[in-house]
């Protein structure tokens, strides 16, 4: 199965959102676009051409816009834009619209309605290359006028026919352009000035990608978690746990000792709600839950490694429930247990414990694929590497302060709170930078005079950050 992470529309979603973090605006993103167009037009079909540009309101419009003002160099460009120019929806689209104005090698019109689109039907069929730039990625529905009318008089037409990022739904492209990537198999590619390294790293794109509550949503539709955590000799890792993931999903079954329960049930945790579970009652509350989080604390005792193994097999594969494995459960797992709804959150040492090798790029991306394309998120000084085998992802947010007890626990407990309602391997990237950016902003205010627990606190922040 392809990574979720290669999926067209959110793969798109997330390489703009994170142009910021590239270092790159959306108007530079959209030049490099504009222009890579131009230049595989004019590769393809050479020059002297008459040349159709159909525009819509969004950035796929404005890539059109600038692909213009490059093709009049040595063509005759006609820009259609579909519907009025004050409807343009970006900043960046609408300035790329007004430029064309000074370009007397241009020639634009703007369509309201599909009574204009019939009116120029035998306009449309004189140019030799029609260039769609109507909609672009993420479309879904049928298609509105005048859009609808226009996309069927192109078709008829004898010219050319190219799509910019992906057709038009029904529009019949001989070629495809894409931005970025491939966003069809056969699609030429152009650059936005990104490139495959720069791509890797996880931004605040992959924050605004993630499941948002809708505002008429009630208490337990936005996530559900089962905490199997501590021992009778560790307490402070599940409370950490739950502490963090209690910020991000509506419910928490907490299962631990009685001594550790004893001390969450007094713990006051916000919005969320927290209900304490006997652990001989922990299959009861795994069935109710979206996605379990086991090992922080747990100890590796036999009875441990019969909980942890026993849940995999009852709840895991064709069940269907998420599961996210951190600490001692990392020492527990039967490793023929995982598959593609799993997460593994390793050390280097654990890595090594784990799978018999130092865990860097090219390991962490063939064991997770080994592995039934469980998801691993390698935790490291530098960076953290994560992986579902088929991406590998970095995360470069974190700073020497996070070198404290605690802050592995507090990164399980957001994996699992978010890998509730989000794919597996996007909620550890999302997990991997929102508790790496909150480190950053305790160093900011504390420099490395900090914990677990301040690193908790800024979770919120660090959020509302990344989706702003």
């Amino acid at each position: 199965m392809a990574s979720v992470l290669l999926e067209p529309v959110l793969r798109t979603k997330i390489m703009d959102w994170n142009l910021g973090s590239y270092g790159l605006s959306v108007e530079q993103a959209m030049e490099n676009v504009g222009k890579g167009v131009a230049g595989e037009v004019e590769k393809k079909f050479g020059k002297g051409k008459r040349i159709a540009i159909f525009c819509g309101l969004g950035n796929n419009g404005g890539d059109g816009s600038v692909a213009a003002r490059y093709l009049c160099v040595k063509n005759k460009v006609t820009v259609y834009l579909l519907g009025e120019p004050s409807g343009i929806r970006t900043a960046e689209a609408k300035k790329n619209w007004e430029r064309l104005a000074s370009k007397k090698e241009v020639e634009r019109i703007a369509i309201k309605d599909a009574r204009e689109v019939m009116e120029k039907q035998s306009e449309f069929g004189k140019f030799d290359i029609i260039l769609d730039c109507l909609l672009g990625v993420g479309v879904s529905g049928e298609l509105r006028e005048p859009i609808k009318s226009c996309v069927k008089v192109l078709n008829a037409g004898k010219g050319a026919k190219i799509s910019v990022d992906v057709p038009t739904p029904d529009f019949r492209a001989d070629l495809i352009v894409s931005a970025g990537f491939a966003k069809i198999k056969g699609a030429s590619v152009v650059s936005i000035g990104v490139s495959d390294e720069m791509e890797e790293a996880i931004g605040p794109g992959n924050v605004k990608a993630l499941y948002s509550p809708p505002e008429n949503s009630h208490k337990g539709e936005n996530g559900k978690l089962l905490i199997v955590a501590g021992s009778d000799e560790y307490h402070g890792s599940a409370v950490l746990a739950a502490k963090a993931a209690s910020k991000f999903c509506d419910l928490i079954y907490f299962a631990s000792t009685s001594e550790n329960n004893e001390i969450v049930k007094k713990m006051k945790f916000g919005l969320a709600e927290v209900i304490v579970v006997d652990r001989k009652k922990v299959d009861e509350f795994a069935e109710k839950c979206d996605a379990i989080l086991i090992g922080p604390g747990i100890g590796v005792a036999e009875d441990a490694k019969k909980l942890t193994n026993g849940l995999l097999k009852k709840f895991g594969g064709k069940n269907g429930k998420k599961f996210v494995l951190d600490a001692d459960a990392l020492k527990l797992v039967d490793l023929k247990l995982l598959d593609e709804n799993c997460v593994l959150t390793p050390h280097g040492g654990e890595f090594v414990l784990l799978f018999g090798k130092k865990g860097d790029e090219k390991e962490v991306l063939a064991q997770a694929k080994k592995f039934g394309g469980c998801t691993i998120l390698l935790k490291g000084a530098k960076a953290d590497l994560i992986s579902d085998g088929e991406v590998l992802r970095k995360n470069l947010t974190g700073n020497q302060g996070m070198t404290k007890g605690g802050t592995g626990d507090v990164l399980a407990g957001l994996c699992g709170a978010l890998a509730c309602k989000n794919p597996p391997v996007l909620a550890a990237c999302a997990a991997a930078y929102l508790n790496g950016a909150a480190g950053d902003l305790c160093f900011r205010e504390m420099d490395t005079a900090y914990n677990a627990s301040d690193l908790i606190e800024k979770l919120g922040k660090a959020y509302k950050l990344a989706r702003s």
